[in-house]
Order: structure tokens, then sequence, then C-alpha cells
């Protein structure tokens, strides 16, 4: 059995853009890289940006 997804437009939580699903996940593959550089390497700046998109909480990231 397969999940269906939520298709309802929720207007507190509108779509994201063609451009912004771009940004996003070109920061999500920046975070990935410097992941992968180690623990250590600073990551707060990307962290902050991703938040901004209001779709994971700063607090997932760890």
């Amino acid at each position: 059995m397969s999940a269906q997804p939520n298709t309802d437009y929720d207007p507190d939580h509108p779509p994201l853009t063609p451009g912004e699903k771009a940004k996003f996940a070109w920061l999500i593959a920046r975070m990935c890289k410097r992941g992968i550089a180690g623990e250590n390497v600073y990551q707060e700046d990307l962290k902050k940006k991703v938040s901004a998109y209001g779709l994971f909480s700063p607090v997932a990231y760890g």
C-alpha cells in the first residue's frame, strides 16, 4: 500500500515555485557536501537559509 500525497492547498504553506525548489535543492546539496567534508565543518549559515523556507525545523539538523 502506497501513501497518497496531500494535494489539498494550504494557504499557510503554499507550494514552492520552481525557482524556490531549485534553490532549496542547491542548499541541501551544499549541506551534504559540507557534511562529507567532516563533522566540524561550519553549516549554520546554510541551516538558517533552509529553515527560512519553513519546511524543516532547525532542530532536525542536529
